[in-house]
């Protein structure tokens, strides 16, 4: 199975071959939570919420540090993600 870099690296080769940069936002930047070192708990639970990806603001909130009880600031727009920060 592929790490995580290498399946980002891959999408963003392709964008870049295409000239694509709208895929590659969508499908990096949007990245699906089978893709994360997510604990399975927080997997499941967004499985069984209905949620597949993650988008923009909730990504880059885990990766600095959310997870590890880090105490972190998003400001970010309306409709964009923040509840589900809060509520992981």
């Amino acid at each position: 199975m592929a790490s995580v870099q290498q399946k980002s690296c891959r999408v963003f080769l392709a964008a870049v071959k295409n000239n694509n940069y709208k895929f590659f936002l969508r499908e990096f930047l949007l990245m699906r939570i089978e893709n994360l070192a997510l604990p399975e708990p927080i997997i499941s639970v967004l499985r069984d919420s209905g949620i597949e990806k993650l988008n923009e603001p909730q990504l880059l909130a885990i990766k600095a540090g959310l997870l590890d009880g880090k105490n972190i600031v998003v400001a970010s727009p309306t409709a964009s993600g923040k509840t589900l920060v809060a509520e992981m």
